[in-house]
């Protein structure tokens, strides 16, 4: 690749300037596969227990945001929550620095006390490099079974 630089100045009142080439090869990067998952709970990003505060019977939603975050295209992305499956997204193929939000599941809290749950998303680099990322989402509900 070629490029040029040129300064300009002014030394004792007479201006003067001076340009110089500069000629240099860009190596490409290297493939960098990188994925990630964000799992919320009713909008909170519940990563740390005890996380919100829940009732029982409350309508909870749970929604997923993926993110390609290497350099290079993934493939054949899949989402699964370990409680509520196989989550449908828009696409199966993500570019880099390019993000999609998976359908939503909705669940009622049926049961008291601390709850721990995660999604984890898995996708392929065209190199056939596997990625894989998991995200927690804790939360308590409070109450009592009747």
């Amino acid at each position: 690749m070629f490029m040029e630089a040129t300064v300009t100045a002014i030394g004792a009142g007479i201006p003067v300037d001076d340009t110089d080439p500069v000629n240099f090869v860009v190596k490409p990067k290297k493939p960098y596969p990188n994925i990630d998952i964000e799992k919320h709970v009713n909008g909170y990003d519940a990563d740390y227990a005890p996380g919100p505060v829940f009732k029982i019977g409350d309508l909870l939603t749970f929604t997923y945001e993926v993110t390609n975050t290497g350099n290079t295209v993934l493939n054949d992305i899949v989402v699964v929550d370990d409680t509520l499956g196989v989550r449908p997204c828009p696409k199966t193929t993500l570019q880099p620095g390019e993000s999609m939000s998976c359908d939503p599941a909705t669940e009622v809290a049926e049961h008291p006390g601390q709850v721990y749950m995660y999604s984890d998303v898995y996708g392929w680099s065209p190199d056939d490099v596997f990625v894989t990322d998991r995200d927690p989402v804790k939360f308590f509900v409070e109450g009592s079974i009747h």
